[in-house]
């Protein structure tokens, strides 16, 4: 089963970027910016035992000056990033200062780690074809559920501009698996029941692959990006939750169908391979 409870984010911050300063503690450790894929822990309290675990790297992210784009979300992306580069997959947030009346940033400070398991501190799972759901991904509670499996996925996008490049802006979409929203019950069908679910999530891709393709005809500029964005979003929206609600409804009526499903959501993400990166160059009306 699938569930978007509405969680469409979005994130619109055209203006210049926060101030990134990177402190590398170990040199021999090779960037991981480059790799594929592979688990990224955000921890956001600084409860990390740090007896077993000694920092590589120290990254701090303050306010430029009249910078827009730094809510949290952005900020620990950005964060992420960094981290990559000094080749860690753990960031632990020692101090994080929320906006306030003289300053409308998120502030951070963070230690950057490179631990055995990383996986199990995972909030979210961005999609990417070759990271697949696994059992240990679904972390919320099953007690009172009314499903064998639930699903919460969706997808957020941003539109960032710098301000060497004033006409140009880039939109950014992500879909993204809520682990701490999404549950599994164990039976004698768990690989069955992973692989209907793994559907769920490849649908809210679909999506956002879609979303950007609309935005990309029916917006030829910012300014129709902003007047068109809200719209687009709603009825793309209702399109996807339709999907989920179609998928699901098929298949518990006759389980044969999935493999049916299995072969459409393949033909539908080829069909939009184009999209696979899920950018888009928005340039401002001159």
């Amino acid at each position: 089963m699938s569930k978007i409870f509405g969680t469409i984010v979005i994130l619109i911050s055209i203006s210049c970027s926060p101030k990134i300063i990177t402190n590398p503690l170990d040199l021999t450790i090779p960037s991981r910016a480059n790799l594929y894929y592979e688990p990224f822990a955000i921890i956001e309290e600084d409860t990390i035992d740090r007896s077993l675990n000694k920092p590589i790297g120290q990254i701090e992210i303050k306010d430029a000056g009249l910078t827009l784009n730094c809510n949290f979300i952005t900020i620990k992306k950005l964060a992420k990033i960094e981290a990559l580069k000094l080749g860690g997959n753990c960031l632990v947030i020692t101090e994080h200062k929320k906006p306030n009346q003289w300053n409308t940033c998120h502030r951070i400070k963070a230690d950057v780690f490179l631990i055995d398991n990383a996986k199990q501190y995972e909030s979210e799972i961005i999609w990417n074809e070759n990271r697949k759901l696994e059992i240990s991904d679904f972390k919320a509670s099953i007690e009172k559920r009314p499903f064998i499996a639930a699903t919460v996925s969706s997808f957020r996008y941003r539109v960032e501009g710098k301000p060497a490049f004033p006409n140009k802006y880039k939109l950014f979409v992500e879909t993204y698996f809520d682990c701490y929203a999404s549950y599994f019950k164990h039976t004698e069908f768990d690989s069955l029941v992973l692989a209907h679910e793994q559907i769920h999530f490849d649908i809210s891709e679909l999506y956002a692959r879609k979303f950007i393709s609309r935005i990309q005809k029916e917006a030829q500029n910012l300014n129709e990006f902003l007047a068109k964005q809200e719209t687009i979003l709603q009825e793309v929206e209702r399109e996807l939750q339709m999907k989920q609600d179609e998928y699901d409804s098929e298949v518990y009526a006759d389980k044969n169908k999935q493999t049916i499903w299995n072969s459409w959501i393949k033909k539908e993400l080829d069909k939009y391979d184009d999209y696979v990166e899920k950018t888009l160059i928005v340039n401002k009306e001159k």
